[in-house]
C-alpha cells in the first residue's frame, strides 16, 4: 500500500468515526451544546402506559430512551435482544421515545397498536431490524404506514383491528410519546440510546454484548465492598457510569 492509499484509507476510517458519533447524539441539545449530566427522577422513569416488557423474576430494569428511527439505536439492538434472550425473566424492559427524526411517532405508534394485540416486543424488533427499508432517502409517510402494515402480517396482527388501532389512538399514542420527551428532557437525556439499569445512567451510546453483561452480572451479583470506617462489609450494585462505546 502507497502512501497516497494510507492516507485516503485513515481519512476514511476517520470520517466513518465522525459520522458514528454524530448519529449517537444527534437527539442532543440545539446549537450543539455539550450533553448534560443526567440526574435520574424515579416519577419521570417509568409511566404508567410506556411500553414495557416485564420478567416474571425480574431484577434489573433497563429503561431505554431511543427512537425507532435511529441508527446507533439499531446497532445496539442486536446486543440488547440477545442479552434480552439470556437474562429474558430477569429484566424489566421499559423502551421510551425521543422523537428526532421524521418518522418517529409514526413507528412508535405502530408498536403502541402492536402492543393492543400482545406482540409490542415483536414490532419493537422488526423495526429496527427492518430500519434500512423503511428510513431509506426520499421515503414517503404513506409507504412507511404501508411498510408498518406488512411487518403487523408478517407478526401475525389481526391488520384490519392494527390499522383500527391507529387511527383511533393517534392522539393518544402521540400524547405518549410527548411525555416520553418530557420526561428524558427533565433528566438530562438528550442522546439516543441512552440506557438507565436500576436507576443508574449506565449506558450512553453504542455498548457491546460483552459489556451489557458485564452490567448486569454487576447488578445480579455485587461485588462486597468494605467500609474504611468499620469492620462491616456492605454489599453494592453501584457502577461506574459508562462512556460511549462504539462498535
Amino acid at each position: 500500500m502507497n502512501s497516497d492509499t494510507k492516507i485516503i484509507s485513515a481519512i476514511g476510517v476517520f470520517t466513518v468515526i465522525i459520522i458514528i458519533v454524530g448519529v449517537m447524539f444527534a437527539g442532543g441539545p440545539k446549537g450543539g451544546a455539550e450533553l448534560p449530566e443526567i440526574s435520574v427522577k424515579t416519577d419521570a422513569l417509568v409511566r404508567s402506559d410506556s411500553l414495557r416488557e416485564t420478567g416474571k423474576d425480574a431484577k434489573i430494569q433497563f429503561v431505554e430512551f431511543a427512537d425507532f428511527e435511529c441508527p446507533a439505536c439499531a446497532m445496539l439492538h442486536p446486543s440488547l435482544k440477545r442479552i434480552k434472550a439470556e437474562y429474558k425473566d430477569k429484566i424489566d424492559f421499559v423502551f421510551r421515545v425521543i422523537p428526532i427524526h421524521a418518522n418517529s411517532v409514526l413507528a412508535a405508534s405502530a408498536v403502541f397498536a402492536a402492543r393492543e394485540q400482545g406482540k409490542m416486543i415483536e414490532m419493537h424488533d422488526i423495526l429496527f431490524e427492518k430500519q434500512d427499508t423503511w428510513t431509506k432517502y426520499g421515503i414517503k409517510p404513506a409507504e412507511v404506514s404501508e411498510l408498518f402494515e406488512k411487518y403487523a402480517v408478517q407478526i401475525g396482527l389481526d391488520i384490519e383491528k392494527y390499522k383500527n388501532d391507529l387511527k383511533q389512538n393517534a392522539t393518544k399514542y402521540k400524547a405518549t410519546v410527548a411525555e416520553d420527551e418530557r420526561d428524558a428532557s427533565t433528566m438530562g437525556i438528550y442522546s439516543t440510546p441512552t440506557i438507565i439499569v436500576n436507576g443508574k445512567p449506565l449506558i450512553r451510546g453504542v455498548v457491546t454484548y460483552e459489556k451489557l453483561k458485564q452490567i448486569i452480572e454487576a447488578e445480579l451479583n455485587p461485588a462486597p465492598v468494605v467500609d474504611s470506617t468499620a469492620t462491616t462489609t456492605i454489599s453494592t450494585s453501584s457502577t461506574p457510569a459508562e462512556l460511549p462505546d462504539i462498535l
